[in-house]
């Protein structure tokens, strides 16, 4: 039962966060980037995203569901080494 649920908390979680990063992708997108000071306009964020915005968000997929799976996963298959 523990492991269902913490199976189940892992989709929620890793689904959460691609969620997440695709608004801000969009918000950027939308409104420019304004953070600590940089001010970059909507304009100038489209042009990098439009050329390589998909492959951006397929690379930050992919890191965390490497970091929410691998790290569980890993911590996982160390323990179940040092126990055989």
């Amino acid at each position: 039962m523990k492991s269902k649920i913490s199976l189940i908390l892992k989709f929620i979680i890793t689904i959460s966060i691609i969620l997440s990063g695709l608004v801000v992708m969009t918000n950027w997108r939308l409104y420019g980037i304004h953070i600590f000071g940089l001010n970059i306009s909507a304009e100038q964020v489209n042009m990098f995203v439009d050329s390589s915005g998909s492959y951006l968000f397929l690379a930050f997929s992919a890191i965390v569901i490497l970091i929410v799976w691998g790290v569980w996963v890993g911590k996982r298959a160390i323990a179940n080494r040092k126990e055989k």
